[in-house]
């Protein structure tokens, strides 16, 4: 088994649907956030207000490269990770990305503006990092559909969709390979 990556935006289920696919699977969970706020011994509001987002960005990359060097695992990543080129490269290299994909309605019910996200500074401005970072999302081979879904509907799709080799359709609607 490869590593799971959990790609998606702010308040697609990554950390709460990450834990469940893991214990499914049998595979340690870890959230990329989680990670660096411990090795930089700061909150990432913190590293983005003290440091500025490209540094954080060096090490959200250095993390992931010594995570995706250990034993197999579910993982959470950022909501920007996977749109970086060589975060990408990193995660398809090293296991298989799961899209949890999410309507920008869900994503603002679930993600209240308040500040404590760096990157939701306003309405117009998610929308735009959304839109923004769409078409890297849309580049991970399997796709769930999170919308309406509990976080152990996700997860089971998810892991349906892994043993199946499903196409990203196909994760969608929950079907294996084999059936119409």
């Amino acid at each position: 088994m490869e590593h799971v990556y959990l790609v998606g935006f702010m308040g697609s289920g990554k950390s709460t649907t990450g834990s469940k696919v893991a214990e499914r699977l049998g595979v340690p969970f870890v959230d990329l956030d989680d990670l660096i706020e411990k090795q930089d011994g700061r909150k990432i509001q913190e590293i983005f207000r003290e440091s500025g987002e490209i540094r954080f960005r060096e090490i959200e990359s250095e993390v992931l490269g010594r995570v995706s060097r250990t034993s197999p695992r579910v993982v959470a990543l950022g909501g920007g990770t996977y749109a970086d080129p060589a975060n990408r490269a990193v995660v398809d290299g090293t296991g298989v990305a799961v899209y949890l994909d999410t309507a920008f309605a869900t994503i603002l019910e679930r993600v209240p503006v308040d500040g404590k996200r760096p990157l939701f500074s306003s309405r117009e401005r998610i929308r735009e990092l959304y839109e923004e970072r769409l078409p890297s999302y849309r580049m991970a081979p399997v796709r769930v559909t999170t919308d309406g879904l509990e976080p152990n509907e996700i997860a089971g799709r998810v892991v349906l969709a892994l043993q199946a080799g499903s196409t990203p359709l196909q994760a969608e609607m929950g079907w294996p390979d084999s059936e119409p």
